[in-house]
């Protein structure tokens, strides 16, 4: 039984116990007023006895009441302070409801912040690229977001770098870039597989493969365009430090990566690995007549100029582009005779380049001497 109902019969009985009483007293008055017969005494001790008889009866009725007031009071008590009970209960209920409601929101805020963020990563991607010289596709974007936000989740989103414990993402593609520059432009001191490996490598980690192309030059790997082309060694670590760099500004990460290239710059690992029996290229229409004298032209122009000649891969259908090419290499051999003056094994390469490509593009062989 609750307080309240006891109350509620304690107040009851009071008010019982109070009817009793008066009619009690009542009883007690009639009887003293037949005993004195109703005659108004006029002796003091008379009035006195009657006082004090009077007395008794309403002190007894005082005690019954102040009892009375004592139980309402607490029945007041404790209704005001179930009242109060139930709007706290109410208040605490309505603030609940109200954070579980924002906790909803900012809940869904950080999702729609995650999933912004994601896709304009995203959109980055797919602007790199759709460049015509960029000749390689991301094959997998979430593992790359996921290397440079480890943090990111639907629950937090930040646009800052945020490297996983055990890896920094932009350290290792630094140290990537600096081993597949070390491995290929130092030919005496590594092995043109190992070579090639290294750009692999360093094109693996940014989850690259070759777009679906097919240009002359192009190693394949697995019947697949590698995105690697090997008149453009130069051009591929420039388009990955590119990607690198986008990358960079897109998560304010501002390491330094630059390409530190040996002090005797050589760099005809490429073609050496090229012309090995373990290369297979891919060639534009119909197989390139010449590949390997161009490529071996190239190499031993290396030898001789640092970085050979600059090729246009996506020209190597053209005759017109060839005969250009003829002319380049031969304007080459012309000034580097004049200041050695003797023919050399540049001048050869060439000679086996313009008889491979004179018949299949019909071009008149005209030999400089």
């Amino acid at each position: 039984m609750s307080n309240g109902n006891k109350n509620d019969d304690w107040l009851k009985g009071m008010k019982s116990l109070l009817i009793i009483t008066s009619i009690i007293s009542l009883g007690l008055i009639g009887f003293y007023a037949f005993y004195t017969r109703g005659i108004i005494s006029s002796k003091q001790s008379d009035w006195a006895a009657f006082g004090s008889f009077l007395s008794g009866v309403f002190s007894f009725f005082g005690a019954i009441g102040t009892v009375g007031v004592m139980i309402l009071a607490i029945k007041q008590f404790k209704v005001q302070q179930a009242q109060i009970d139930d709007q706290n209960k109410r208040q605490d209920d309505f603030e609940s409801r109200q954070q579980k409601k924002w906790d909803k929101e900012n809940e869904m805020l950080n999702f729609q912040k995650f999933l912004l963020h994601k896709t304009e990563f995203k959109k980055l991607i797919k602007d790199i690229e759709s460049s015509d010289d960029f000749p390689f596709e991301i094959k997998n974007i979430d593992k790359l977001y996921a290397l440079m936000f480890a943090k990111n989740s639907f629950e937090e989103t930040s646009y800052a770098y945020q490297p996983q414990d055990e890896l920094d993402f932009f350290d290792m593609c630094k140290h990537r870039l600096d081993e597949a520059i070390r491995f290929n432009y130092r030919p005496m001191d590594n092995t043109p597989q190992a070579a090639f490996r290294e750009i692999k490598k360093f094109r693996d980690y940014l989850f690259c493969e070759g777009k679906n192309r097919q240009c002359v030059g192009d190693i394949l790997i697995d019947n697949r365009s590698s995105g690697i082309n090997v008149f453009e060694q130069d051009k591929t670590f420039k388009q990955l430090l590119s990607l690198i760099q986008r990358l960079q500004d897109f998560c304010g990460n501002t390491l330094p990566i630059q390409p530190t290239y040996p002090g005797h710059k050589t760099s005809n690992n490429l073609e050496n690995y090229a012309l090995s029996s373990q290369c297979e290229f891919s060639s534009a229409f119909k197989p390139f007549q010449g590949l390997k004298e161009l490529i071996e032209l190239q190499r031993e122009a290396k030898n001789h100029f640092t970085d050979g000649f600059n090729i246009n891969v996506s020209q190597l259908e053209n005759k017109d582009y060839i005969e250009k090419i003829i002319e380049d290499f031969q304007h080459g051999i012309t000034v580097f005779n004049s200041d050695e003056g003797n023919p050399n094994e540049l001048e050869w390469k060439l000679k086996a380049f313009k008889a491979k490509v004179s018949n299949a593009y019909k071009i008149p062989v005209t030999w400089h001497t």
